[in-house]
């Protein structure tokens, strides 16, 4: 009397008699069957992303506290490098009117590393990603030419102090 009771199987009112109850059961493999058949799952389609590898870095240690990276070469479908002027030709060739790439800056949190997104017309991402980096960033420009992609880290402290390559900020060498 005291005992659970099952109000429900596979959507359906279960009564507490056992005819009901048998009548109401069935295999799970036909549920699954006709549930898959009539709500078929539709997954998301996920945009194809290539990382970037390879790129100029420079910090001259200058007063003003900027470190550049230089982006002039993108992977290709085939896995070898195009040019950033020809693949600036190419996604200007497919609208009518000559647009500079959209291009979105990620800081971390606690600003010591960097994501680069570049939006390729075909829908391609193109990412480039710098973890850690030595010391904070203030801020982060780009700048898009016809022969290279520019981007300029504006150091928050110890401007004058020249920055490692970011695979070697992992050491923190002093």
């Amino acid at each position: 009397m005291n005992q659970p009771r099952l109000l429900s199987r596979n959507g359906s009112r279960v009564s507490s008699s056992n005819e009901d109850f048998q009548q109401n059961e069935t295999a799970p493999s036909s549920i699954e069957s006709s549930s898959t058949q009539n709500n078929p799952r539709v997954l998301p389609k996920l945009t194809p992303t290539k990382y970037i590898s390879r790129y100029l870095w420079d910090d001259p240690g200058k007063p003003n506290g900027v470190a550049s990276i230089r982006i002039e070469q993108l992977p290709d479908k085939n896995g070898s490098m195009v040019a950033w002027k020809d693949w600036l030709e190419q996604q200007n060739s497919t609208t009518t009117t000559a647009n500079n790439p959209q291009i979105d800056t990620l800081l971390s949190s606690d600003s010591t590393s960097l994501r680069v997104i570049i939006h390729g017309q075909d829908g391609c991402l193109y990412e480039l990603k710098l973890d850690p980096l030595f010391e904070k960033v203030k801020t982060v420009t780009t700048k898009v030419s016809t022969k290279r992609l520019i981007i300029h880290l504006h150091k928050h402290e110890n401007k004058g102090k020249v920055w490692p390559h970011p695979y070697q900020s992992k050491t923190k060498i002093n």
